[in-house]
């Protein structure tokens, strides 16, 4: 742009802190070497902007800085965007917690109840996976244990193993005489 060619650069618009300069012209004219950084400036209309800078010294034959050769990318709107995005996402990740709370809470209220009922209470998904046990359930379990191998029980039902609900129906009512309800 011929606004700017051959004009010093308008770097100096003071909103950036002191060390901030004084490490870009370290950089460029005592280091010789490439500045990068991000910088607010101003523009003409006085209205505050973000750029990505990158600054080289060009220099003569014998080592001495000519002049520099900036250019700068305007990342005002890529700032903002990432801050709403960022603001956002901690916004999910607060409403996220405060469900896993609630979630968690429900839970452990579930599981009181399901604990304080007087029968054996089991509860599976349809995979058949055990999903929770009351306490009951479990002492019940504990009793008919033969306590010879861990996990094995006097009727064959191997505790790693999974079983489809018509299988310990079957296995259990060879046992207890009175017939499961199995939902």
């Amino acid at each position: 742009n011929s606004e700017v060619i051959g004009k010093t650069s308008a770097l100096c618009g003071k909103k950036m802190p002191k060390e901030f300069y004084k490490k870009l012209w370290d950089t460029i004219k005592t280091q010789k070497k490439t500045f990068t950084g991000t910088l607010t400036n101003v523009k003409k209309s006085g209205e505050n902007y973000i750029v990505d800078l990158r600054i080289s010294p060009i220099l003569d034959s014998l080592n001495n800085v000519k002049f520099f050769v900036g250019l700068e990318r305007d990342i005002t709107k890529e700032q903002m965007l990432e801050k709403k995005l960022k603001k956002e996402k901690e916004e999910i990740e607060k409403q996220v917690g405060n469900r896993t709370k609630e979630l968690q809470e429900a839970q452990a209220r579930l599981e009181a109840s399901i604990n304080s009922i007087k029968f054996g209470f089991i509860l599976t998904d349809n995979t058949p996976e055990i999903i929770t046990i009351n306490s009951f359930a479990k002492h019940l379990l504990n009793q008919i244990s033969t306590g010879d191998k861990a996990g094995e029980f006097k009727f064959g039902l191997e505790f790693n193993r999974k079983y489809s609900m018509a299988e310990i129906d079957n296995i259990l009512s060879k046992y207890f005489p009175i017939k499961a309800n199995i939902l």
